[in-house]
This record gives C-alpha cells, sequence and structure tokens, in this order.
C-alpha cells in the first residue's frame, strides 16, 4: 500500500511540475519551476485588458472570474455526486494522501483556501480526532491517569479549521454536510478570494 501511495504522488507531482522526494518516514515536495508569465497569473489591477481562455471562447479575466462563479453556484448542491463521479472517487484517495503526507497532529489548525464544502477540513479533524484517541488509548493502556494537567493539556491540543472560499453556494453547502456529521466543533466557514 505504502510503495502504491508513494507511485500515485510521484505521478501527481510530476503532472504539476514539482520535483517530489519519496522517504521512508514520508513525501516531501520542492518546487522545480517558477511560475512563467506566458502561464501564471500576471498580478496587476487591468484584469480587463487581459483575455484567458473559459471552455472554447476567449474572455476577459474579469469576465472569467464572474463565470467561474456563476459555475461554482450553480453546481453547489451536486459538487460532491459530480466530484465522485468525474474523477471515478479518485478524489477520496488524492484528499486521503494528502492528510496522510500532511500527518496532522492534536492541536494542529488548518487553513483551507478555496475550500469548497469542506471534504478536507472534514477528514483533517477526523484525522486529528483519531491521533487523541490514539494517545488516550496508549495512555489508558499504560497505566496513566489524567491529572488536570493532562486534562488542561487536552483542551490545548483541539485542533481546528477554517474553510475559506470564494463562493457562497459552496460554503452554505458545506456547512449543511457538516451540520447533518455532526462535525460544527473546531469550523469556522469564511468567505473569501485566494487571489486577493
Amino acid at each position: 500500500m505504502a510503495a502504491s501511495m508513494r507511485l500515485l504522488v510521484r505521478q501527481l507531482a510530476r503532472l504539476s511540475h514539482r520535483k517530489v522526494t519519496s522517504t521512508v518516514s514520508g513525501v516531501s515536495c520542492r518546487s522545480a519551476c517558477c511560475w512563467r508569465t506566458s502561464s501564471g497569473r500576471c498580478f496587476s489591477d487591468a484584469a480587463e485588458d487581459r483575455s484567458t481562455h473559459f471552455g472554447f471562447e476567449t474572455v476577459s479575466e474579469a469576465e472569467k472570474a464572474k463565470r467561474v462563479y456563476k459555475v461554482f453556484e450553480n453546481v453547489a448542491q451536486k459538487y460532491d455526486v459530480m466530484n465522485d463521479a468525474m474523477s471515478l472517487g479518485i478524489h477520496r484517495l488524492w484528499k486521503d494522501v494528502l492528510l496522510h503526507v500532511m500527518h496532522p497532529q492534536p492541536g494542529a489548525r488548518l487553513l483551507d483556501v478555496a475550500g469548497g464544502t469542506g471534504d478536507i477540513a472534514f477528514r483533517f479533524l477526523d484525522y486529528v480526532r483519531y491521533q487523541l484517541e490514539r494517545q488516550k488509548r496508549r495512555d489508558t493502556l499504560s497505566g496513566q491517569s489524567s491529572s488536570w494537567q493532562d486534562i488542561s493539556d487536552d483542551r490545548r491540543r483541539e485542533s481546528s479549521a477554517v474553510v475559506c472560499d470564494i463562493n457562497k453556494e459552496m460554503l452554505k453547502m458545506g456547512k449543511q454536510k457538516a451540520d447533518r456529521m455532526g462535525m460544527v466543533s473546531g469550523l469556522s466557514w469564511v468567505v473569501g478570494d485566494a487571489e486577493e
């Protein structure tokens, strides 16, 4: 399983033009290239002057931003199902690999930019809560009883996640999903543009 995960991470990194080193302890990534002006985003206030592609059309960057927002607004209610269908469920594996590589510990905090409906934040909180429960089980099996200091330390080790996305509808769907899952503690939702 670990070898196939390393292979998957290497292939993903190769596609994203990053150098990946796989080690026994995990995977590390370093950028192997810089953004080129022709393929990267130019940081200028004149978005109306520059053109880009949206599907088969050439539109201004400002128009593209509006259209992308509208697309996600329209698919927000079906986004998770569409993600499963279009990736054949593989997006779930990618997210699991991400958490495995991150290996967050209790007390860690996550800022999920362009977090959409919160899938990664949910996985993150589940992962760190599982890590905390594992630590507690180990302490119990070793015969240690909790002191007031341990209880106080547990409070500080509570993790949190902030899901930030430009699209209010995506965040709304994520909040509803969190409510259905009973996952309200440690989770915040913020409307924001990752490019600004």
